[in-house]
């Protein structure tokens, strides 16, 4: 299938509700009743699922405007390096820690944590973590190189520095077909030992798409490292060489889903539509129905967290790369 093609997901209505058995709701106890979706049954929701609607502050002007300011799962940090290394304060077992006391009408935005030299905000979205991995896998399975990911050049002199490693990668566009991003990622926890217990938390970042360049907020006295769908599958590529050359795991910044998620996922894409009331240039008012958005997906995949906890939704235990995707 052509890149960009396989990254399309249906927007009409047809093709979301088309065939299927109709159901609508409100926004109340919205994860469990999608996640018992059955493959020919559809959800429509009649109320906002940011809450309170998109209004003016202290609502929420637009999805971007919730997913740049809304509330955050915020992981522990360490007072120093030396604690992160004594404590061995991997993120998995942070991730553990916040997202088991979540409950399945959590509203969140995504999860952040803050560096430990520089104290700058790191934050992660989960639509776009499950959107990495989705490239990531693709990636793995394509037969043109140009539909590659390429780790650039892979050394061991990452061994000597105590801030953790850096590398470059092409990683392909899923909008369009010719154009591939170059990302460096830096302070990558592959050192072994205690030493990359301190390292991920100053994970930065180096590109330019144009989701990195729309994460500028007037939230912080310094902008955040917001990490993006490109930045998440070029660290599944580079985990996954560790992996297969040197036989040792990688602490991964990055949750990896479950099968079980992925299919939730899907049908946020696929069987899921919001209904809203517009107003015409008379004032009258209608009723329209549009697919889930990203700050939508964002909420509900947080709900589903809360609804089944870290073990059932982002603690993988086969291939990513293998999962049903499509």
């Amino acid at each position: 299938m052509e890149r960009t093609k396989y990254f399309q997901f249906p927007h009409r209505v047809q093709d979301i509700l088309g065939g299927r058995k109709v159901m609508k709701t409100e926004n109340e106890g919205l994860a469990c009743k999608i996640d018992k979706l059955a493959a020919d049954e559809a959800l429509v929701i009649t109320g906002p699922i940011v809450p309170g609607g998109y209004g003016n502050y202290p609502l929420f002007e637009d999805p971007l405007n919730f997913m740049k300011r809304g509330r955050m799962v915020l992981l522990r940090t360490p007072s120093s390096l030396e604690q992160a290394i004594e404590e061995k304060m991997g993120p998995t077992r942070l991730r553990i820690e916040k997202f088991d006391y979540l409950d399945s009408q959590s509203i969140r935005c995504g999860y952040s944590w803050n560096g430990i030299r520089s104290q700058q905000k790191r934050i992660a979205h989960l639509d776009d973590v499950m959107t990495g991995m989705m490239l990531f896998s693709f990636c793995e399975h394509a037969a043109q190189e140009k539909d590659q990911i390429t780790l650039r050049a892979y050394d061991s002199h990452y061994r000597a520095f105590s801030m953790g490693g850096a590398f470059l990668f092409n990683v392909p566009s899923m909008s369009r077909e010719d154009i591939s991003y170059m990302v460096r990622l830096s302070g990558v926890p592959i050192m072994p030992g205690g030493r990359s217990y301190a390292a991920w938390f100053d994970l930065q970042s180096a590109h330019a798409c144009e989701k990195k360049a729309n994460t500028m907020t007037f939230r912080y006295n310094v902008d955040p490292e917001v990490f993006c769908q490109h930045d998440v599958a070029a660290f599944m590529k580079l985990a996954k060489h560790v992996k297969d050359a040197e036989k040792r795991p990688v602490l991964l910044p990055f949750p990896i889903p479950t099968e079980s998620t992925v299919w939730y996922w899907r049908k946020l894409r696929e069987q899921v539509m919001v209904e809203e009331k517009t107003y015409d240039e008379k004032g009258k008012m209608h009723r329209e129905k549009r697919p889930l958005n990203f700050a939508d997906r964002e909420v509900l995949l947080w709900q589903y967290v809360g609804l089944k906890k870290h073990k059932a939704t982002f603690y993988a235990r086969n291939r990513v790369q293998d999962y049903a995707w499509k």
